[in-house]
């Protein structure tokens, strides 16, 4: 059964405390007429078994809605059975949170308190020997709901900051490229432009004047020399660019983004070597 639905053992193993309103069933110190129990034991049933294991199959509102069957029958079991039939409020401690994804400031979370208030209210006046005790359970179930909203929302916080960071280094790349774009572009246009003429020129003197032609050829020689070189500059830059270039680049993308950057003391990297500087530039980027 549990391979055919898929169901964790951990949810199975929930269902257990169902045995605890049907005991209720089976005494005679209930409050009010048994047949209402009954009832009370047969729906909560079905909201607890659809809240626990076909939660993913429901909308909102209707998980909402058995939310709501679960602590009405939960304040009527405790005044008609016994206080601690309210420790099914554990099941909250990690419904709310991880189940029905709610925050502190959710209307589910606000109606578990004030289901709390009402259970309180009904241990005081019919079983207050057990209003201490009471206190107690729902303090701890309700530090325990606390911190998994926390982990919830630091897990939310960590997946966003990735995001982020997958976001920021898409800028960067494409910046870079940008960057290395305008360098060429800069660096071997007029290059071209002057190769172009100089070999019309060389091609046009080639008859009538060898040495102008001689003159041309070497001219164009010199320059493809030095635009390799320049292309080769480019490269290196490319490859091992200083560690206080790589934090400027991040703050005009941070900047770009809203995010306000500032990083101090970063000429002190200068001291190491440019591939050292290079390892720096990467980790900071990261």
């Amino acid at each position: 059964m549990q391979q055919k639905l898929k169901i964790p053992l951990g949810e199975l193993s929930s269902l257990l405390y169902l045995i605890f309103p049907f005991i209720g069933m089976f005494v005679s110190s209930i409050r009010g007429p048994k047949w209402v129990y009954v009832c009370i034991v047969l729906i909560f049933t079905v909201s607890y078994v659809l809240l626990v294991i076909f939660y993913k199959k429901l909308n909102q509102n209707l998980l909402f809605s058995m939310l709501v069957i679960h602590y009405l029958a939960i304040i009527y079991f405790v005044y008609s059975f016994q206080p601690m039939i309210s420790l099914f409020f554990f099941f909250s401690a990690f419904a709310l949170p991880f189940t029905l994804k709610v925050t502190v400031k959710s209307k589910e979370f606000m109606m578990y308190l004030t289901t709390v208030v009402l259970c309180l209210t009904i241990t005081y006046l019919f079983d207050s020997n057990m209003i201490i005790t009471m206190v107690i359970f729902y303090v701890v179930i309700t530090l325990i709901m606390l911190g998994n909203f926390k982990v919830v929302a630091d897990s939310q916080l960590k997946t966003e900051i990735e995001q982020k960071n997958e976001y920021i280094n898409v800028l960067i790349a494409e910046q870079e490229r940008h960057r290395i774009g305008q360098d060429l572009h800069d660096t071997l246009g007029h290059v071209f432009a002057s190769l172009s003429l100089k070999s019309e020129l060389a091609y046009k003197l080639a008859d009538s004047n060898i040495e102008a032609t001689k003159a041309e050829l070497l001219a164009i020689n010199d320059l493809s020399k030095d635009s390799l070189m320049k292309v080769r500059e480019i490269i290196s830059d490319l490859k091992c660019q200083s560690f206080e270039d790589e934090i400027a680049a991040v703050k005009k993308v941070l900047q770009d983004t809203g995010i306000q950057f500032s990083f101090k003391n970063g000429h002190l990297a200068n001291v190491f070597n440019p591939a050292k500087q290079s390892i720096l530039a990467m980790i900071l980027r990261e």
